[in-house]
């Protein structure tokens, strides 16, 4: 056994207990995973679906929402980016994936695009000298497409949603199918996992 296990007072008794603990919850799993297979197989889809639409549905009612033409010009003014070269993703690049995904999209499905991280960014004066600064300092915002059922929508956390023009959207714009009973099957079905895999220690 290690030195650090053991200095930690980890003994090989603690190994065995959480290893055999860990075998047996993978058989559990196992065995709820056959239990629910039938309806996981017919209902989790829509489970998860009705979770998006659910969230598009609170942002929507809670945050401001506008609409833009689905061009890339549209979208360089409504997606602020850092020009930060320790930014994973150039600003164009993100642009042309949320176009990429916006004509890619299945009226009949429910795609959720790439998550997109602004970085931090500034604007106004960088270069204050020994003057006060009027510089506005952002935090750095998520940005993530979701196509539900042929209707595009932009979110972008802790602002608002973007919609695009040109498509039909569900009126009023959150009006999105939903069913209770599949939820509430869906919750009892994660709560037995859950209840599983937090048993180990």
């Amino acid at each position: 056994m290690s030195i650090i296990l053991e200095k930690l007072g980890i003994t090989a008794t603690d190994i065995e207990r959480v290893e055999k603990q860990e075998q047996q919850n993978e058989l559990a799993i196992a065995n709820i995973q056959k239990k629910w297979g039938d309806w996981l197989k017919q209902y989790e889809q829509k489970a998860k679906n009705q979770r998006i639409t659910t969230m598009i549905k609170r942002n929507l009612l809670a945050s401001s929402s506008t609409k833009i033409s689905p061009t890339q010009k549209a979208l360089k003014k409504a997606v602020t980016w850092s020009s930060s070269k320790h930014n994973e993703n150039k600003k164009a690049d993100v642009i042309k994936s949320i176009l990429t995904d916006i004509a890619a999209m299945d009226p009949n499905t429910i795609t959720t695009g790439q998550l997109f991280t602004t970085g931090c960014f500034s604007k106004g004066a960088h270069l204050c000298g020994k003057s006060s600064c009027a510089t506005l300092f952002s935090n750095e915002a998520n940005y993530q497409l979701y196509c539900i059922y042929g209707s595009p929508y932009l979110l972008i956390e802790g602002i608002g949603i973007v919609m695009f023009e040109g498509f039909n959207y569900p009126y009023p714009p959150y009006l999105f199918p939903f069913d209770e009973e599949v939820e509430l099957k869906y919750q009892e079905y994660e709560a037995e996992i859950h209840n599983i895999s937090s048993s180990i220690f």
